[in-house]
């Protein structure tokens, strides 16, 4: 297992593809970023573009915190997670390279080391995410204050779960499809416009079929949760949003390695 661990790890940091990615990620979240901080900042340059946009400029969000918050709101990191794992996690299988290797013992040893692959990849894009708004605090805010260390962090470590969860799509879409194209297509389309439509036609059917007025299955799914959370949710927000990520994560699993060693079989 640690063998191929290592493997992976190695070949993440080798692939120019994966330092592309990051590349792209950093481009996006920084122009996110700095419209949010154009719009929300309290500095000469931002007081001025909000004056010159809406006639008038209110007063500036500072808490980083809050600002970091509104940032990972977005889809960005899922969706950049969701190509990055889908051509990752595929290189071996469409080629037939995971098939052949020899000393592994478990085929299975694949889909965890994807998982790890996974939390690695988002821990680093977290924290490039801090550092680019950080950056772009510098020009668009005059103060920045932190309203809560631990609501932060706590914040990021559920956010950590619920990306690795969603990271874990592209992994279940591979080992079910063998498709490079499949694994990157369907993630991307379910973040970027798919997840809306399909939390409404499940809230209807739950409400209307189920007899389940008010059901929120957003409110139970990975990518509903990363896109409603707030840094200052609630405990049992958290937790549920954390125990929705896990119990997702624990069930690409197991289809993923029931799927391979169905597939090893034939």
């Amino acid at each position: 297992m640690m063998n191929v661990l290592r493997m992976e790890c190695f070949r993440m940091r080798k692939s120019f593809s994966t330092w592309i990615i990051l590349a792209v990620y950093v481009c996006l979240y920084a122009l996110a970023g700095g419209v949010m901080g154009l719009l929300t900042g309290d500095s000469g340059i931002s007081l001025a573009f909000r004056t010159e946009l809406f006639g008038a400029a209110d007063e500036g969000v500072t808490d980083f915190a809050e600002l970091f918050n509104s940032c990972m709101m977005g889809n960005t990191l899922v969706l950049i997670t969701s190509v990055f794992l889908g051509m990752h996690t595929t290189a071996h299988t469409v080629t037939g390279f995971q098939k052949n290797l020899a000393g592994v013992k478990r085929k299975s040893y694949f889909v965890f080391s994807d998982l790890c692959i996974c939390l690695l990849f988002n821990c680093i894009l977290l924290l490039l995410g801090m550092a680019v708004l950080r950056a772009v605090i510098l020009v668009t805010h005059a103060t920045v204050t932190l309203s809560s260390m631990f609501h932060l962090l706590r914040y990021c470590g559920v956010y950590l779960l619920l990306s690795t969860a969603y990271g874990m799509l592209p992994v279940l879409t591979a080992a079910l499809t063998r498709s490079r194209i499949a694994a990157i297509a369907v993630p991307v389309v379910y973040c970027t416009m798919g997840g809306n439509l399909l939390y409404m036609i499940l809230n209807y059917f739950a409400g209307s079929v189920l007899g389940l007025e008010g059901c929120s299955v957003e409110s139970y799914a990975p990518y509903g949760n990363i896109c409603s959370l707030l840094f200052n949710a609630s405990a049992e927000e958290c937790t549920r949003a954390a125990v929705s990520a896990v119990i997702f994560i624990l069930v690409c699993i197991c289809i993923s390695v029931h799927a391979g060693r169905k597939r090893d079989a034939a």
